[in-house]
């Protein structure tokens, strides 16, 4: 038997769903508008964290899983949609800063291996 593409997303997301269920995971039933989305943005705001509050990486990391997995919000992965998630952990001013440190060498030699 060949499986197709379309094969294959059917059973990714059966599967998805089910691990979801499983481990009490939250997840949306539908797959994220604009999935696959690109995750560069939020990947280095997450790098600069690590680097200035690491404590508070787990909390933010939940918190855009939450919104893009639990809720199918494709936004949440860019600077205007992650910057209420930051602000609420670390106000305004700190979240900004966030944003502003995403273009920084040293946060994005973290991206690289």
């Amino acid at each position: 038997m060949i499986l197709t593409a379309i094969d294959k997303f059917q059973w990714i997301n059966r599967e998805r769903i089910y691990w979801a269920r499983r481990f009490d995971v939250p997840m949306s039933e539908a797959i994220p508008k604009g999935f696959p989305a690109s995750t560069t943005e939020v990947q280095l705001a997450l790098c600069a964290i690590a680097i200035n509050v690491p404590e508070k990486l787990v909390p933010v990391a939940e918190k855009l899983f939450r919104g893009f997995w639990g809720d199918g919000d494709s936004a949440v992965l860019t600077s205007a949609g992650f910057l209420p998630i930051l602000e609420e952990e670390f106000g305004a001013d700190n979240a900004q800063d966030i944003i502003e440190q995403v273009s920084d060498i040293r946060v994005f030699s973290l991206t690289m291996f």
